[in-house]
C-alpha cells in the first residue's frame, strides 16, 4: 500500500505487461520517439528525444512534419548543433514553426541546453583553474622577433574543449582559444584588458587555421637595390640611345616615382611613373600604368618619340613586379620565424607555420610601399 491507500503490486504488473508489450520499435511509426532511432549517439538521442516530446502536441502528421524539419536545420549531430549553439545556430532556426512553436523558442530553449552543458563539463573536469593563468597571459603582448621588434598582441574570445576520450585508464581531450590576433611592429604595445574567463565550450574538432592581418612593407630603399642591376650604366634605345647613371625612388599621391638621370642622346632627368595595383583574381601585385611623366612636357621637343619605343618601362616595369613577389615572400618567411615558437606562459609555447599571404591594396607613401596583408597558416599550442 501507499500513502493513498492504493495497492502497487497488481497496478505494477499491468504496466509491466503493457510496456513489455508494446516497447518495440514497430509500434513507433507514428510515434515522435521514431526520430531517436535515427540517430547511433547517445547524446543525440538525448537532444532529440527532450525536442521530440516537447512537440509532441497537435496532429501525428503535423508533429512529424515539424520535427523533420527542425532535425533538418539542426544537421547530423543534434548534440554537436547544440554544445555550440550560438548567433549563426539561431539564424538556422529562422522560421521554423510548429503550432504556436516558433523558432526562437527553441533557440531560447537550445540556448539553456548549451549554458548547462557547459557548466557540466567544467564542473566535471575542473578546466577552469587550469585554464584560467593561460587565459590572463595571454592578454599580454608577447615578443615573437627581437630582430624586427614584432609583437603578437592576442584577444581571446573563447575557450573550447573536444569531447573526451579514454583509453589505457587515461581520460583524454584537447583545450584550445579562440582569439584575434595581430602582429605589431615597433614598442611594445598596451596590453588588452584581459575580459572574464567565459565557460569551456565543447566542439567536436579544432580547426588549427589562423588567419591573421597585417601590414607589409616594401621600403624602397629595397626596390632600388632591386632595380641598380639593370638600370645603372645600361644603355636604352637603338638609332639614339641614353644611359641611366643614377635614379631615385619616390611616392607621387596614388604612383611611384622613378626618377632618372641620363646621358647621352637626351641629357637631363625623366620621370616614370608606375601605380601598384592588386588583382584579386590571381592575389597579386603589380605595377601598371608605367610610363613617362608628361606633366612638364619640354623636354618631349628634344627626344621626339624615339625614347617612348625603348625598352626603359618595361624593364622597370618587370623588375619591380620580381621585387615585390620577393619582398613579400621574404615577408612571410619572417612571419613563419617569428610564430614558429612563442612562449605564452610558464610550460606553454604557441607554435605556427605561414602557409599563404592574402595581398589587399597597397597604399604609396614617401619611403615606401604599405601592403595590407593576411597571413593564413596553422597553429597549435605546446604544454612542456
Amino acid at each position: 500500500m501507499n500513502s493513498m491507500g492504493l495497492a502497487i503490486g497488481p497496478q505494477r504488473d499491468v504496466l509491466e505487461r503493457v510496456y513489455a508489450r508494446y516497447n518495440h520499435r514497430q509500434f513507433l511509426d507514428s510515434d515522435p520517439l521514431q526520430f531517436v532511432y535515427r540517430y547511433q549517439d547517445r547524446r543525440d538521442r538525448e537532444i532529440v528525444g527532450f525536442l521530440a516530446s516537447a512537440l509532441a502536441y497537435g496532429r501525428v502528421q503535423q508533429i512529424a512534419r515539424s520535427l523533420t524539419e527542425l532535425f533538418n536545420r539542426m544537421g547530423s549531430s543534434p548534440y554537436e548543433f547544440t554544445s555550440q549553439f550560438d548567433g549563426r545556430a539561431r539564424a538556422r532556426l529562422g522560421g521554423f514553426k510548429h503550432r504556436f512553436t516558433t523558432g526562437d523558442d527553441i533557440a531560447d530553449l537550445l540556448m539553456r541546453f548549451r549554458r548547462v552543458l557547459d557548466d557540466k563539463i567544467n564542473d566535471a573536469v575542473q578546466l577552469r583553474a587550469k585554464v584560467a593563468p593561460v587565459w590572463n597571459s595571454a592578454f599580454s603582448p608577447v615578443l615573437v622577433s627581437r630582430e624586427f621588434s614584432t609583437w603578437l598582441r592576442l584577444s581571446p574570445e573563447r575557450v573550447y574543449m573536444t569531447p573526451l576520450s579514454a583509453a589505457n585508464n587515461q581520460i583524454r581531450l584537447s583545450i584550445g582559444l579562440i582569439t584575434g590576433a595581430e602582429l605589431v611592429v615597433g614598442p611594445k604595445p598596451a596590453a588588452i584588458p584581459a575580459g572574464a574567463l567565459p565557460p569551456v565550450q565543447l566542439y567536436s574538432t579544432f580547426d588549427k587555421n589562423f588567419h591573421i592581418r597585417l601590414v607589409a612593407d616594401v621600403f624602397y630603399a629595397d626596390l632600388v637595390a632591386a632595380l641598380t642591376p639593370v638600370l645603372i650604366d645600361k644603355t636604352f634605345g637603338d638609332d639614339k640611345k641614353v644611359t641611366v647613371k643614377s635614379f631615385s625612388l619616390k611616392g607621387d599621391g596614388d604612383r611611384l616615382m622613378v626618377v632618372l638621370a641620363v646621358t647621352g642622346d637626351f641629357s637631363g632627368e625623366l620621370t616614370v611613373l608606375a601605380k601598384p595595383v592588386y588583382h584579386p583574381e590571381n592575389n597579386s601585385l603589380t605595377f601598371e600604368d608605367v610610363d613617362f611623366d608628361t606633366r612638364n612636357a619640354g623636354w618631349l621637343i628634344t627626344t621626339g618619340s624615339w625614347l617612348f619605343g625603348s625598352t626603359i618601362r618595361n624593364t622597370i616595369k618587370t623588375k619591380l613586379d620580381t621585387a615585390v613577389v620577393e619582398q613579400l615572400e621574404q615577408a612571410r618567411r619572417k612571419a613563419c620565424a617569428a610564430l614558429s615558437s612563442v612562449r605564452l606562459a610558464d610550460h606553454v609555447q604557441l607554435t605556427g607555420v605561414v602557409k599563404s599571404l592574402s595581398l589587399g591594396q597597397a597604399t604609396v607613401l614617401h619611403d615606401r610601399l604599405s601592403v595590407h596583408v593576411i597571413a593564413q597558416g596553422e597553429s597549435r599550442v605546446v604544454l612542456k
